[in-house]
């Protein structure tokens, strides 16, 4: 449909609630949005003089037709629009990664000397998740600070396996550890300490503090004094980690604040986390400019998706603006926590402070991001000068050929799309024509077999590259252009040579001209990192190919030991020479003595043999 017919079908709607689906040409679900009055709010999308953002203005331009769904309330159209964006995830809505990706600490109760560990993996298995974090490097310090502070087993000991096996660990030799391999405390002591670490991880310093001090105290009343002076640091320690911390005041224990701060580049989402009085956490969303349609939307969205998760509902949310959809939004998170939660607009005091605080953090977030995009697109704008290219490249595709002899000779395909590694469309090929070890040979043929998939529009190829780099000198680049050629398709490609100490050095042209690259150094970094990535993706794939090329010639050529004999010896012995050193009783343990002596005489008799 065009502009005018959609406007038609869109008057014709109901004053009702309900959602709206918009598809593009191909029938793709790319947006989904939920109205008070379906007529009113879709027809806005298609009037002329709709005063759009850049961001609502890209997905109208995509929108080839749209159906509703009637809704019985605007609540109703609240929920069935956050189904129907986790079941479709449509482009033009805010995408939050599912939380399977974001990293949390966990902590199993069950076990019998519980650990705080990482994980970005969240179960209903009973286990305590703390998080989400918004990297994986913010997760680790903090379970680093826990142990430090605590002095919590740090090792790879699991315990109670593994008491009294092996020497204690340097930490625990140097009193940073509380030595649990030795037995230098009972479980309940242990179990105490994991509590506090919970404690500290839900930001209740107060209470955690009144405790060690009542602990504290009852060691020197008992003449317990080194257990005292143990707490009395460990005392010292917490109230370290808590001046740290932010302390919001007016009776505000938990809470989150939600911001959004945008430009016409993108935008910036922050979640800040109070607990305890103190402010525990951060989270991060970007949005690009194609992600969302408004920032009332956006964030309707982003509450959605990210409390329905599974992640904690604080009773309080404050918010740096108004929402369509408050009272509602309010209902499902109270349905969702099984308690009154209420989404509040502060304009004034400590709950407008701690809004305040994260839009700050909004906006710090969106100018480094800027400063990083400004980064990118200089350096893509240097290279299209040095490659003298019209425009500078968005997505460089680059090849490399990985082979030891003529044995699993594979070549990877990594992408890299605004600056950025887009691993998603990363690619390994394994060379079939294996007659002899020929790098330009192997170059024909992954560039015919890549270029070949795009014209087809392939699943997974059918993206055109802007550029496309070889590992290799003028003899594989000659290679690459006569394979395009071949296949009647001559896009941009330069080879990446290096030097005698095997870095990066220049990009020889079709005409065999060396273009050095020192003088831009952020050139210079870049395609660095783009042929030490496809070297790197291409290494890993030939050493995947070759571990299994090992374990199938020594087990498979054992008479009587197939794919679920071999697995099961594998899995406990975990290699092959893990196998070759094992007895002939604990081979039996695993696969019977009849088959167990097969094995075992195969590796003993081929010693013997040499």
């Amino acid at each position: 449909m065009d502009r005018f017919e959609l406007r038609q079908k869109a008057a014709g709607l109901p004053l009702v609630p309900g959602v709206y689906i918009m598809r593009d040409s191909s029938g793709t679900i790319i947006y989904v949005g939920k109205a008070r009055a379906l007529k009113n709010r879709v027809s806005q999308y298609f009037h002329e003089s709709a005063a759009h953002s850049p961001k609502v203005t890209k997905m109208v331009e995509h929108v080839h037709d749209f159906e509703v769904i009637v809704a019985d309330s605007e609540f109703d159209a609240l929920v069935l629009e956050n189904i129907l964006i986790k079941k479709h995830l449509p482009k033009y809505n805010i995408k939050l990664k599912d939380d399977k990706s974001y990293p949390f600490i966990k902590l199993n109760p069950a076990e019998e000397y519980p650990r705080f560990t990482f994980t970005t993996k969240r179960e209903n298995d009973g286990a305590h998740y703390y998080g989400p974090y918004g990297s994986h490097s913010m997760a680790h310090h903090v379970i680093d600070t826990l142990s430090e502070t605590l002095r919590l087993p740090s090792c790879s000991k699991r315990f109670p396996r593994d008491f009294g096996k092996g020497r204690p660990c340097l930490n625990a030799q140097m009193d940073r550890c509380i030595g649990l391999c030795r037995g230098n405390i009972s479980r309940e002591d242990y179990l105490a300490l994991i509590l506090q670490g919970e404690l500290m991880l839900r930001g209740d310093y107060t209470t955690l503090l009144a405790n060690l001090e009542k602990e504290m105290e009852a060691a020197a009343e008992a003449m317990a004094f080194e257990k005292a002076a143990t707490i009395r640091d460990r005392i010292y320690a917490v109230r370290r980690l808590s001046s740290q911390q932010i302390i919001i005041q007016d009776n505000i224990k938990d809470a989150d604040a939600v911001a959004y701060i945008s430009d016409d580049a993108g935008g910036v989402l922050v979640l800040l986390s109070l607990r305890g009085g103190n402010v525990t956490g951060k989270f991060t969303v970007f949005t690009p400019d194609s992600s969302a349609a408004d920032s009332t939307e956006l964030i309707t969205d982003f509450i959605l998706q990210y409390y329905t998760q599974g992640n904690d509902i604080p009773p309080f949310l404050f918010l740096s603006e108004e929402i369509e959809d408050r009272e509602d939004l309010a209902r499902l998170l109270s349905d969702e926590a099984g308690r009154r939660v209420q989404i509040l607009l502060p304009k004034r005091g400590a709950k407008h402070a701690i809004v305040d605080m994260a839009r700050s953090n909004a906006r710090d977030e969106l100018l480094r991001a800027n400063a990083s995009e400004q980064k990118k697109t200089k350096t893509a704008t240097a290279l299209a000068e040095l490659l003298a290219l019209e425009v500078p490249p968005a997505r460089i595709e680059a090849f490399d050929i990985s082979n030891i002899g003529s044995d699993n000779i594979v070549a990877s395909m990594v992408v890299f799309e605004n600056g950025k590694p887009r691993k998603s469309d990363y690619r390994k090929f394994k060379i079939q024509n294996k007659e002899t070890q020929d790098d330009y040979a192997s170059i024909h043929e992954v560039i015919t077999r890549r270029i070949t998939d795009l014209a087809e529009g392939k699943t997974g190829f059918a993206a055109k590259p802007d550029l496309i780099l070889i590992d290799g000198g003028l003899g594989q680049l000659h290679e690459a252009l006569d394979a395009m050629e071949e296949c009647g398709l001559i896009l941009p490609v330069f080879g990446m040579k290096k030097d005698d100490r095997h870095r990066t050095h220049s990009l020889v042209t079709p005409e065999g001209e060396e273009i050095g690259l020192a003088a831009v150094p952020s050139v210079f970094a870049f395609i660095g990192t783009i042929q030490e990535e496809a070297h790197r993706f291409a290494i890993g794939y030939h050493r995947s190919l070759r571990d299994k090329k090992s374990i199938k010639t020594e087990l498979d050529d054992i008479p009587g030991i197939g794919k679920t004999r071999r697995t099961a010896l594998l899995t406990k012995f975990r290699s092959v020479n893990g196998v070759k050193k094992a007895s002939l009783m604990d081979l039996a343990e695993v696969i019977g003595k009849s088959s167990a002596t097969k094995v075992y005489e195969y590796f003993h008799r081929k010693d013997d043999a040499i």
